[in-house]
Formats: structure tokens, sequence, C-alpha cells
């Protein structure tokens, strides 16, 4: 018995979940204004921060108000098929959409650069939820023409180094702007990372076939809140962060101050050192039968998707964690930087997962995409004994295991046999 899934016949209901969550987001943040602004909590800087303009605001409320049931009437036309826009206004809706984003990217960039103290730049709150408002109308254009697509094959493309941009931005601003936890801003930017590539997997899917069944995303979520957010990002996380504040190590003291360096520079070690252990760690995890015994759970799943990115033994995570965190707390690099890497980590994991259609191009000899990491759940041993990078494809490229054949697609994922990928 075939089991229902979110996927729907193409047409506009198909990106119905997409604005919906978009819509979500934009009314969390007139509530989160409207309490900022009744109540200012102290986490927060001030309120000024949910604010990007002069106009008083009981008017801004209005207006956002407003825009809200514009939102909300639209989707349910959507829901109805009672929405439509001619070809014409379909363009002039993309432009001004793409006109939008462009404008808000560039208030971001700036607001956490050059112009950090200027009134209307530094804003990141009202900026983000701008960004998100230019999806919906960009949403709008795409979804009600027949062939229009979201993520064309040029944008395919821009979708993850915009993403990173946007993510490294915000957390830059927000650790700038506010007294926020530095743990909170990352697993908050990596949670809306995550649900934004999931309504667009249910959108424009890279595989139809792919797309999970209910009973699927339940246990799927389920794993991934307990293995990949409780135990060992929480955990591992602020067990790392407590070692770094309160223990003082100097084993490597004599030979570098890493906590000195460029906090770039400091993240890109971080990356390289722990993708070097992971590398071979993962490498074993296929060629010895007791780590392949638990590391076999996490290429069972026939079809990949963001969520099931969490599929891991327990055991498994438990040994990734230490991977992740004891060198650091070894090299002293300092709470930011560390923040940092688990950012760049775990951003670059839901989209290593995604069932979106992306494109990277030249990024593919560099980062671990998901066009490189589909080969290695490729159900055929010999494509899948490749690309064991976690964050960075380097260390398959010089060990040898790089796997990219042009133009080529994978054709099946998951294991056939328990004991196949073991050699």
């Amino acid at each position: 018995m075939n089991q229902p899934n979110f996927l729907t016949p193409p047409g506009p209901k198909r990106y119905l979940p997409w604005l919906w969550f978009l819509t979500s987001i934009f009314s969390l943040r007139i509530l989160g204004q409207m309490l900022q602004a009744l109540f200012g909590f102290e986490i927060f800087s001030s309120a000024s921060i949910w604010m990007g303009s002069s106009i008083p605001y009981p008017t801004l409320l209005f207006t956002q108000t407003t825009m809200l049931m514009g939102m909300l009437l639209t989707n349910v036309l959507i829901h109805q098929e009672k929405f439509s826009l001619s070809e014409k206004r379909s363009h002039l809706l993309k432009w001004t959409a793409f006109f939008y984003l462009g404008s808000m990217l560039l208030r971001l960039l700036l607001g956490s650069t050059l112009l950090k103290e200027h009134a209307w730049f530094d804003k990141p709150i009202p900026t983000l939820t701008h960004i998100f408002l230019s999806q919906y109308l960009l949403t709008l254009a795409c979804c009600s023409v027949k062939k229009q697509k979201l993520i064309t094959e040029t944008r395919a493309y821009f979708v993850y180094p915009t993403t990173f941009i946007i993510c490294l931005s915000y957390f830059w601003v927000l650790v700038q702007s506010t007294e926020l936890p530095y743990f909170l801003i990352v697993n908050t930017l990596v949670g809306l990372t995550t649900l934004s590539i999931f309504f667009l997997e249910i959108a424009e899917p890279y595989r139809n076939t792919w797309v999970p069944k209910y009973k699927e995303l339940a246990s799927d979520v389920s794993t991934l809140i307990m293995i990949q957010i409780i135990l060992p990002k929480m955990i591992a996380y602020g067990a790392a962060m407590y070692m770094l504040s309160n223990v003082q190590l100097e084993i490597f003291a004599d030979t570098i101050d890493y906590k000195a360096l460029p906090i770039w520079l400091q993240v890109i070690v971080m990356i390289l050192t722990a993708d070097f252990f992971r590398y071979w760690f993962h490498r074993w995890s296929h060629t010895c039968k007791p780590l392949w015994t638990l590391h076999k759970i996490h290429h069972t799943p026939n079809k990949l998707y963001t969520v099931n990115v969490g599929r891991f033994h327990v055991a498994d995570k438990s040994f990734h964690v230490l991977i992740d965190t004891v060198p650091f707390i070894l090299l002293g690099v300092s709470e930011l930087a560390l923040s940092l890497y688990f950012l760049c980590y775990a951003i670059n994991g839901v989209f290593q997962h995604s069932n979106l259609p992306l494109r990277y191009g030249l990024l593919n000899y560099l980062i671990s995409t998901s066009e490189m990491h589909r080969w290695h759940h490729s159900v055929s041993m010999r494509e899948a004994q490749s690309n064991f990078g976690n964050t960075t494809i380097i260390w398959d490229i010089l060990f040898g295991s790089y796997y990219n054949p042009n133009q080529a697609e994978v054709k099946k994922v998951g294991i056939s046999n328990p004991l196949q990928k073991v050699i």
C-alpha cells in the first residue's frame, strides 16, 4: 500500500508549503517586534533592531498587518486555484523581486561591514524579513506561469553561495548587535536554513521519488532532533564552549597561539583539521565491519533529502562529536571561531543531503556538495567508495577517492545488501 507524501501535481499548489512558511516568518517578525516594543527584552540590545525605518510604530504595524492579510488571502486563493497572473505581470513581479532581493543583500553586506553604525543599514531582523518577502514575490511570479521554475539552470548555481553569505553575515551582525548566546544564533540560522530547504524540496525537488512520505518524515524528524541536534550539537557544543572558557589548555602554546590568528584563518584551520580526521574515520567506517555496523544506518535510506541528514546510530554520531570538538579544544581556538565552524559545518550538511536541483560548478572541487555526496550514497559499490569528505572535498582529491563524472547523475541510492559497502 502506497503511503501519501508531500508531492502534489505540478502547478501553483505545489508551492503552497513554501509560501505558508514565508508567511509564517513574516508573522513571527510582526509578533516579535510587538513583544519587543511592549516589553523590551534585555537579551536584545534594543527594540530598534526590529524596526528598519523612522516610521512611527503604529503606522508600521498597520502596514505590516495589511501586508500579512494580503499574503494570507493570496495563499488561500492559490489553494482554491483562483490565483493567476498574466505573463507580462509575472515577469514584472519577477524582476521586482530580483531588485528587492539584491537591494536587501546589499543592505545586509554593508550593514555588517562598512555601514555598521548607519541607522537604516544596521537592522538585521528587518533585512532578513525583506529577504524572505522577496522570495515570496519571486515564488508568486514563477508559480503563476506554466513551465516557470523558481530554481532555474542559472539560479541553481547561486542558491548555495548566497545562503552561505547570508548566514555568515547574519551571524556576524547578531553577534555585534545583540547579547544572544552564540549557540542560539547558530542553531536559529541552521533551523531557518533547514526549513527553507525542506519546503523548497517539496516545491521543486531534484527527484520526485525522493520526496518523503509522511511516516518517513516523522521518523526522520525525531531522529534529527535526537541524534543531530540534542546529542552532538547542543551537548558537544556546550561542552566545548565551557572548556574553552574555563579550562586553560596550553598543549600547543609553545608553537602557535591560535587565538591570535584572524577568525577566518582559525575557522579554515578547524575545517581542514576536523575534516582530515573525519575523512579517515568515515573511510574506515566503510572498510571495518564493526564501524560499518554502526555507519550503515546512515546509508539505508533509498532517497536523500534534507531531514534524513541526521539518520545516524548514536554511537557513530558520538565518534563524530569527539572528532569535531577535542582537536579544537587542544588547539585552543576562540569561542567565536568554534561557533563559526559549527555554522559552516551545519549549513553545508543540510545542503549536502538536499533534494534540490542545485549546481555547484567549481565548488565541487572544494566543498563536499550534494552533487558529490550523492555518489557516496550510490548502491554501486564502485561509486560509493568515494567522496568521504564532510565539509570539504580536498582530502578526497589528495587521497584518491574523489569521484565526479561530468554530466552524469547517480541512479539509485541506499544499500541493496548490508555488507555491500564493506571491502
